[in-house]
């Protein structure tokens, strides 16, 4: 059946494609009928990748799995993490196209505005720019990934003197 409900009451779907490829996914409701509306434009969008060479729109929360995923070797994926977690109230309801110059500048001065200083949110936009750019460059999710601009930081960086060098 291509439409199941699990136990805790949300419907999930499952396609099969002609190819044999089997797609199973949460439709993120508990509606039947929104489940339903959700896995008709689901097989609408694959088909018209298969068939007619479309991409399919794709959500910045697959594009943030899929890079925590393939980035988990880094010693800093648990900064990554953090600052995904953060994003999800800006970007988690977008799909990738969506996501242009003006709603990156919103998120950063949201960033900006909850008090952090301009590195901290650099280093958030890094990450953004990095899996937008790997959704043009490596996923071909994205023709084109909108230009981020990073905040100026400090030039210097405060170093405390240990007492072996005072002497």
């Amino acid at each position: 059946m291509s439409l199941y409900e699990r136990k805790s009451g949300v419907w999930y779907v499952d396609i099969q494609l002609p190819d044999g490829q089997r797609i199973q996914r949460t439709a993120g409701t508990r509606s039947k009928q929104e489940a339903q509306e959700y896995h008709d434009r689901l097989k609408s969008e694959l088909w018209r990748a298969r068939k007619l060479g479309e991409r399919m729109r794709r959500k910045w929360p697959e594009a943030a799995k899929r890079w925590v995923i393939e980035q988990s070797h880094k010693k800093s994926i648990e900064s990554d993490k953090k600052h995904l977690r953060w994003l999800r109230p800006h970007l988690d309801p977008l799909y990738l196209q969506e996501i242009s110059k003006d709603r990156v500048d919103r998120v950063r001065e949201a960033k900006v505005e909850s008090g952090v200083r301009n590195g901290t949110a650099n280093r958030m936009l890094a990450l953004v720019r990095s899996i937008l750019n790997r959704c043009v460059g490596e996923w071909e999710w994205l023709d084109k990934a909108p230009f981020v601009r990073m905040l100026p930081e400090g030039q210097r960086r405060v170093r405390w003197l240990t007492p072996e060098e005072v002497v």
